[in-house]
Formats: C-alpha cells, sequence, structure tokens
C-alpha cells in the first residue's frame, strides 16, 4: 500500500493487524520541516539559502514544483531500492540510495527522514566514495 493518509494522525509510524501478527509501518519519509522547501531551492531552482545561486546552478530542474521534488525523494528512498539502485548504510543508520538510471542520490534517516535529494556532479563515483558505507546491494 502506498500513500496511506490517517486522518487526524501526523504520525507515519502505526500497527498494522493481521491474525496474531502486528507489524509497526512507516508510511513514508518526509523531510524534516523547512527541509524540503531548503532543498527544493537549492537542487530544482539552482538557489542558496543566502539568496546566491548555487554553484553549478540546478541539478534537478525535471521537478515541477516543491511536491514533485518530495515525490521523487520518496520514490528513491521509500521501500525497496528499485532495479539499478544502489544501497548502502552508515554506522548510524543512515540509507543512502544511489539510482544508476537517472544519477538521483538520496539519504534518509533509520526513522524515515529524508537528509537529502540531489544529482551529484561526480554521478555513480560520488556515491562509491562516500565514507563508512556498508553496501548493502553492490
Amino acid at each position: 500500500m502506498w500513500d496511506l493518509t490517517v486522518p487526524g494522525n501526523n504520525d507515519h509510524d502505526f500497527y498494522v493487524f493481521t491474525a496474531d501478527v502486528s507489524i509497526l509501518v512507516h508510511n513514508c519519509s518526509d523531510f524534516a520541516p523547512g527541509k524540503a522547501l531548503e532543498h527544493y531551492q537549492k537542487h530544482v531552482l539552482g538557489v542558496l539559502q543566502n539568496g546566491a545561486s548555487k554553484p553549478g546552478g540546478a541539478d534537478m530542474s525535471e521537478f515541477l514544483d516543491q511536491a514533485d521534488y518530495v515525490a521523487g525523494a520518496q520514490d528513491l528512498l521509500d521501500g525497496q531500492p528499485g532495479d539499478g539502485v544502489l544501497e548502502g548504510i552508515r554506522s548510524n543508520g543512515d540509507i543512502l540510495r544511489y539510482d544508476t538510471s537517472t544519477g538521483s542520490f538520496g539519504a534518509r534517516t533509520a526513522t524515515g527522514v529524508i537528509k537529502t535529494f540531489f544529482r551529484p556532479d561526480e554521478g555513480e563515483a560520488y556515491f562509491r566514495g562516500l565514507n563508512e558505507v556498508t553496501p548493502l546491494n553492490y
């Protein structure tokens, strides 16, 4: 199930009960408050927080708006990694993914908070060159 809305509940974590089994579910990842706009402006619009242009410009200008950008991050970081997506984990539990078909990189905490989503200039070499990452599928 994708994008379940739980009316009146701001918590994305909940239990699903089936027969004698209960499963803790996290609905979908999201940026920390205020961070989605900051990352959208930087990576889609090419504007830093201080109003200056991002060196190298926007790296994800294909996204139509902030909601589209957040959905792209969720597509990469939620659920199981798709075909061609490399995945690693840091010692602090952060999940890192790199999509070899789009060149997109993303990171989220173990609890589902999206830390970043962008297209590194160095491509796959950026992902493979990160320190303290244990490969999960590469």
